[in-house]
């Protein structure tokens, strides 16, 4: 008997719709929907952090998720294109992000560009083509990069041969491309018209701007930052204003300062006892670790593992001291995480990125758990402040 009642209830709605249509006056126009973007404020609240997603089931097209820190509600989405890079800007009022496409969408001719996107509105307001040479991989933090001031745009090329192009982000134009042959990734100076480089013999090469945004020279460190025939570094450093911490795949905290006129290398000291090495920790993940200004703390993502495992998740999230470079607390995550990153206010919390693309938060002075954004992201790799 359900059967023919369903059929009633369906003649009947079909019946009321005819009548209905039957019933407007001829010509009748239905008004237009009319569809608001909601503005965010600006400046942005420190507790929002941006989360790169690179899509890997569907890569030529990715996405960069903002995410409120607080409430752990997503407020926005940038749709980007294949395995971007990305840059806020200092001021907080432009992010900036290295898009590749090809014309037959996986295939055909290669078109890369430089889009700025409005932080209020999270939509593309300018696009300036660059040379298609930019290194394809996962999100790096320093494959795109501003210079301090925000004058100028770093993007690391890889072709195999690796140089850097420099987009002047007043102008919105390419200004030139930087050979910088074996050297790779960019890690802006203090001073907003220098940049260094980590080359593939250990040593660093730094290069200068001028206010065109044409280099003016190039300069070898005298000796090695590290020697690559005993260990390896993460190239995704956590950084402190001029200061950058590269944690070595075995633990070891190399720091690098370019606050001055030439780098400076602090002597590197170990995140790990002789009991954490015999129990098998090591540092691990894509964007390893993080520094917070307000409590000059290191916080480094944690596993256990061997050879090989540099990329591998970490259950915890152990943090520093950098005054003593005493180990004073290991926060359990709720799932392992594969990145860390905290927010720059005086009450800051940690982020950690979960291998399931979860973004956890935390109190990152006490390491109690906040709570988790789920189902937002698909394979996000990097986390960014605003």
């Amino acid at each position: 008997m359900s059967t023919p009642s369903l059929s009633l209830r369906t003649c009947a709605a079909a019946a009321s719709f005819a009548l209905w249509i039957a019933a407007a006056p001829a010509g009748a126009v239905l008004p237009a929907d009319h569809l608001k973007a909601e503005v965010l404020p600006s400046p942005p609240h420190p507790h929002w952090v941006y989360a790169v997603d690179i899509v890997f089931g569907e890569m030529t097209e990715g996405k960069i998720v903002l995410i409120d820190g607080d409430t752990r509600r997503m407020l926005g989405m940038i749709s980007t294109g294949m395995t971007v890079g990305f840059a806020p800007s200092p001021d907080q009022k432009e992010l900036y992000v290295t898009d590749t496409f090809y014309s037959r969408g996986t295939r055909g001719d290669r078109t890369d560009v430089v889009t700025i996107v409005s932080t209020d509105e999270l939509k593309p307001i300018a696009e300036v083509p660059i040379p298609p040479k930019r290194f394809l991989s996962l999100t790096v933090p320093y494959g795109t990069i501003t210079t301090p001031d925000g004058r100028f745009l770093l993007v690391f090329n890889f072709t195999p041969a690796t140089s850097v192009s420099v987009v002047d982000l007043k102008s919105r134009k390419f200004v030139g491309e930087i050979a910088t042959p074996g050297c790779s990734l960019a890690y802006p100076a203090q001073d907003s018209r220098g940049f260094s480089m980590l080359c593939a013999d250990g040593h660093l090469l730094t290069v200068r701007l001028d206010d065109t945004g044409a280099s003016t020279g190039q300069k070898v460190s005298d000796r090695r930052f590290f020697d690559p025939e005993k260990e390896s570094l993460n190239v995704t450093p956590a950084r402190l204003g001029a200061h950058y911490f590269f944690i070595s795949f075995l633990g070891l905290v190399h720091g690098l300062d370019l606050s001055g006129v030439a780098p400076a290398f602090d002597e590197p000291w170990s995140l790990l006892s002789d009991a954490d090495r015999r129990a098998g920790w090591r540092p691990g993940g894509w964007q390893e670790s993080a520094v917070n200004r307000a409590l000059n703390r290191l916080y480094v993502v944690m596993h256990r593992g061997g050879n090989g495992t540099h990329k591998d998740p970490g259950p915890e999230v152990w943090s520093y001291d950098l005054a003593t470079h005493r180990r004073i607390q290991r926060i359990r995550m709720k799932t392992p995480v594969t990145g860390v990153l905290t927010s720059l206010d005086d009450q800051p919390l940690l982020y950690g990125l979960g291998a399931d693309s979860s973004v956890q938060v935390y109190d990152a002075r006490t390491g109690t758990y906040r709570g988790s954004a789920k189902g937002l992201l698909q394979t996000s790799v990097v986390l960014a402040n605003p």
